[in-house]
């Protein structure tokens, strides 16, 4: 099972960017990394094994792409795209230390994850103002299938369990 993200438009992370002046984007290998795949962000394989771990394919050409993005609009940008089975909302002590070196200097954090993430990265930079990158829209349960050395999502298999807000809050 994995939370269901939708990407916010490039627009929305750039109006909410107009103060920054340095920018850390935090791509998750998860849930993040599904999102981007159903909302066409890329084709081909969800994630592939390399000589570095396993890649989130479609998270790493998101945040390729929007602190590209970010850096033609003037923003300073570094960005940190974790691999599995590091999500970004159960990071261990050690990358939690290393993403404190990483973002210690930019003023804003990118959060390209689930609220869950979202809640975890704050914990790390509470001092940091925050942009969501994907905002989760209810659960999702589908099948894989492989390929050498990559995984595919058939996207025909996918079913999305919506969350309903109003119920919630109530």
């Amino acid at each position: 099972m994995a939370v269901y993200c939708v990407p916010r438009s490039d627009e929305d992370i750039i109006s909410d960017a107009t103060d920054s002046k340095s920018i850390l984007a935090v791509a998750c290998p998860s849930c993040a990394n599904i999102g981007y795949y159903l909302n066409g962000i890329k084709d081909g394989p969800i994630i592939k094994f390399t000589f570095n771990g396993i890649q989130a394919v479609c998270s790493k050409t998101e945040i390729e792409r929007l602190s590209d993005l970010l850096s033609q609009i003037g923003k300073e940008t570094a960005k940190r795209l974790f691999s599995y089975p590091n999500a970004v909302c159960m990071l261990n002590e050690k990358e939690r230390e290393r993403l404190k070196d990483i973002g210690g200097s930019q003023d804003t954090i990118l959060a390209m994850c689930c609220e869950s993430g979202q809640k975890n990265l704050a914990s790390i930079f509470p001092e940091k103002k925050f942009i969501s990158g994907m905002n989760a829209q209810g659960i999702l349960k589908g099948k894989t299938r492989k390929g050498l050395g990559k995984f595919f999502l058939d996207k025909d298999s996918i079913e999305i369990l919506k969350f309903d807000f109003d119920q919630i809050q109530s």
